[in-house]
């Protein structure tokens, strides 16, 4: 006859079977109801999404409905309310009639040539600019005004002179420095300090590197590289200001070279008179023939 302690424990192995196969069933039961919750909630999302879209084509198909049978609505919107691009803003409203799209966008960028040529005296003997006196086969900047017209008569490259004559009086001389391109030795051009140059001028929107005229780098790159420092290569980071150089123009970081930059303040133009091309100071803009 078998013990009373098997009984007990195939009791107890039973019970525990038969509570572990319970708790399966509750899980089972409750990862159903999670799913049929979801699966209930996308439902209702769907319905809501369906009849948000169904609202959206009902008022788009009643606002076409109205403008077909009022032809005049849109004329009677107020000015303010209707888009206007910036090019529109731009042009005189009588362009709107006459140009494309097209050629409004070339109208405005194209170059006013009066705008770009220098306002000089054209007979008044001087082949500088009128602010430049020539010595020696070059324009420089005029003594009078290096000088505030204490020593208003050039002597040499390096020199300017209180008198006519500073040969026989040295003390009536006076030099700002020996180095070229530097002090009385500059021309007016680059706002004073430009080397001197060969007769003739650049145009407005042009700069003096070399001893030619190019286009002006703040002009050809917005303001971001403002300093040329080469034929094609502009200086001056959108972190560096107006007037960097120097040092700072060797970082090939602070540099950007085009060959787009190699031209002439009259590319664009359509004026043979304004080169687009880089080209030595023209005398045409200071002296008539």
């Amino acid at each position: 006859m078998m013990a009373p302690s098997y009984f007990q424990e195939a009791a107890v192995e039973t019970g525990l079977l038969q509570d572990a196969a319970d708790a399966q069933a509750d899980e089972v039961s409750a990862a159903e109801l999670t799913e049929r919750g979801a699966l209930a909630q996308e439902r209702r999302t769907t319905r809501k999404c369906a009849l948000g879209g169904a609202i959206g084509v009902l008022g788009a198909v009643a606002i076409l409905a109205y403008f077909r049978a009022m032809p005049g609505a849109l004329s009677q919107v107020p000015a303010d309310l209707k888009p206007v691009s910036k090019l529109d803003a731009a042009l005189p409203a009588s362009w709107g009639d006459r140009l494309s799209p097209r050629e409004s966008v070339k109208n405005a960028r194209r170059k006013p040539k009066a705008s770009i040529k220098p306002s000089e005296s054209m007979h008044d003997g001087n082949t500088c600019d009128d602010n430049e006196e020539l010595h020696a086969g070059l324009c420089y900047t005029k003594c009078s005004l290096l000088t505030s017209g204490s020593y208003p008569q050039r002597s040499t490259a390096f020199s300017c002179c209180a008198t006519d004559n500073c040969a026989m009086n040295i003390f009536n001389l006076k030099t700002a420095s020996l180095i070229p391109c530097h002090g009385f030795d500059t021309s007016i051009a680059d706002h004073g300090a430009a080397c001197p140059h060969v007769p003739g001028a650049c145009l407005v929107d042009e700069e003096q590197y070399s001893g030619l005229c190019y286009e002006k780098c703040s002009v050809l790159t917005t303001g971001k590289y403002p300093n040329r420092v080469g034929p094609a290569t502009c200086c001056g980071s959108i972190q560096l200001r107006v007037g960097t150089h120097g040092a700072a123009c060797l970082d090939p970081f602070n540099d950007k070279t085009q060959l787009a930059f190699a031209v002439g303040g009259g590319k664009g133009d359509h004026d043979p008179s304004t080169p687009s091309t880089p080209h030595a100071p023209l005398q045409a803009l200071t002296e008539a023939k």
